[in-house]
């Protein structure tokens, strides 16, 4: 084994260096110390125009105040060659750390510190028109020790290159379409490749509905269809967070209902043959649009909040009717379904299961309303807050209802 082999395996590093658009992090003795050093690739460090761009790349991040900024000094070898001297601490790329450690993409607090804290610095580098360009697994680096998401060398500070695009070659998944086509970085160019980063985070797992949801938008094809700014992307994934916790808080509450139900009738001894009340005869399907809701209404409801302000109080009144038909039609809806899942758990057969077999079927159960009550509120265009109230209503009254169902009637002769 060589003394670099032996160095590498001492400082928990691969022999083979990680991969980078702009050159690779190695370990090296510098001033009787190991630092970790950025060697920048040969091909970029003898173009001038990659030169001056590093400098005021470096000018650049020395001033940034942000934590999720990797800073550097530059340094040059008799050879030619340029050195970043990185500030102390352990990296690697994104795509090295999830090669070693898959399983952290199952940890949620690993995904949302890596998605959250690349939002944060995105949105300080944009108010100073900077712009990262390719958020690719090779040019987002891991701390070790806190696993916090680093960013090192910017794409926008190399647009004096003829070509500065390509210092992306093999990343092309990860750029915006439109700066393949020359176009000019923006927020939106960034946006886009976060959310083809945040698909390749999933690659080899279940995409959650709110990460899906976020990334459908910050991909669309047509750059004014994406998210306007970072801040708000990172508002919309919060928002979704928030309200799946407050969900499934409302859905453990009445499992854990369901779950006490069930260990009394599998403790409590049966002296006589289980009676059940015959469940209520389901309602015939109500004709929605009857009072002539109008579907394409939702975009009158979308607007700018400075028209809504200048609504006349009759007009206040259309928008507070078709605002209560939309909450209506979202009620009966979630009912109509919602029985229909619940009745998967609420049934005799599921409470005498073991408690494990139990569990999982509630697991599943909340899953299918959580994803239920989004298409819905998305359907009718109601509020999150709305949604919210309605369903915590409706699913209540339910569950209630099965239990007085599947309680046996003790009186009975």
């Amino acid at each position: 084994m060589t003394y670099e082999e032996i160095l590498n395996a001492n400082g928990g590093y691969q022999a083979k260096s990680a991969k980078t658009p702009f050159g690779s992090i190695e370990r090296k003795l510098k001033d009787g110390k190991f630092r970790e050093v950025f060697v920048i690739d040969s091909k970029w460090s003898a173009i001038p125009a990659f030169r001056q761009g590093l400098q005021d790349d470096c000018k650049f991040s020395l001033h940034l105040q942000s934590k999720q900024q990797l800073r550097y000094e530059i340094v040059e070898g008799d050879n030619g060659i340029l050195e970043l001297e990185l500030e102390q601490g352990s990296y690697q790329t994104l795509e090295q750390t999830l090669e070693t450690t898959p399983a952290l993409v199952a940890q949620s607090e690993f995904v949302d510190g890596v998605v959250e804290g690349l939002l944060t610095i995105m949105e300080q580098l944009h108010a100073r028109s900077v712009y990262h360009i390719c958020f690719s697994p090779r040019n987002v680096f891991i701390r070790k020790g806190d696993n916090m998401p680093m960013l090192l060398l910017h794409g926008s500070a190399f647009s004096g290159m003829r070509n500065e695009m390509s210092l992306f070659e093999d990343l092309d998944d990860f750029i915006a379409p439109e700066l393949k086509n020359d176009g000019v970085a923006t927020a939106q160019s960034d946006i886009y490749s976060l959310g083809q980063l945040i698909l390749w985070i999933f690659r080899q797992g279940n995409l959650p509905y709110e990460y899906k949801k976020v990334a459908e938008k910050a991909m669309q094809a047509n750059p004014q269809h994406r998210f306007a700014s970072a801040e708000k992307m990172m508002k919309q994934l919060n928002s979704l967070h928030d309200k799946k916790r407050s969900f499934i808080m409302l859905v453990a509450a009445l499992i854990i209902s369901a779950v006490c139900i069930g260990l009394y009738f599998e403790l409590t001894p049966q002296t006589e043959e289980r009676e059940f009340i015959e469940a209520a005869p389901k309602t015939p399907p109500v004709d929605e649009y009857a009072d002539g809701y109008d579907p394409e209404f939702d975009e009158v409801l979308v607007g700018d909040s400075d028209e809504v302000d200048t609504l006349t109080a009759e007009e206040q009144k259309v928008i507070d009717d078709y605002m209560k038909k939309a909450e209506e039609i979202f009620r009966k809806r979630l009912a109509m379904k919602a029985d229909g899942i619940l009745s998967k758990v609420y049934n005799s057969e599921s409470m005498n299961a073991s408690e494990k077999t139990f569990r999982a079927t509630s697991s599943a159960m909340s899953e299918e309303l959580v994803k239920l009550q989004n298409e819905l509120a998305e359907e009718t265009g109601i509020s999150d807050a709305a949604a919210d109230r309605i369903a915590s209503e409706v699913i209540g009254h339910i569950i209630s209802e099965k239990e007085k169902a599947m309680t046996p009637n003790v009186n009975k002769e």
